[in-house]
């Protein structure tokens, strides 16, 4: 049974967390821990974060947050690079690895 996995982006908003962005990131746990472990960001979580990155995994149709980090503004285009060149990787080169 296949248990997908996405990272998703939140940014701060006066009614909470609201999801700006989310990335399929395949349904390998590790590929996927070792990726979100990869980015850059805080694991402890300060009053005035305004962006969060989460690992989420989807268990029975349902999305469980596995893990968080906070990032700045530029912390997240760096994320966002290291993520796309992931899914590049997995996605144009999986025929060279077979």
């Amino acid at each position: 049974m296949e248990t997908p996995f996405y990272i998703s982006f939140s940014l701060k908003t006066p009614t909470g967390y609201d999801v700006i962005c989310e990335f399929a990131i395949g349904d390998n746990r590790e590929i996927a821990y070792a990726l979100f472990d990869s980015l850059h960001g805080e694991e402890q979580y300060k009053e005035n974060d305004l962006l969060h990155i989460n690992l989420i995994e989807t268990v029975e149709a349902l999305p469980v947050k596995i893990s968080s980090k906070c990032c700045n503004l530029e912390e997240l285009g760096c994320n966002t690079k290291i993520i796309v060149r992931e899914l590049f990787r997995q996605k144009n080169l999986k025929n060279y690895e077979e």
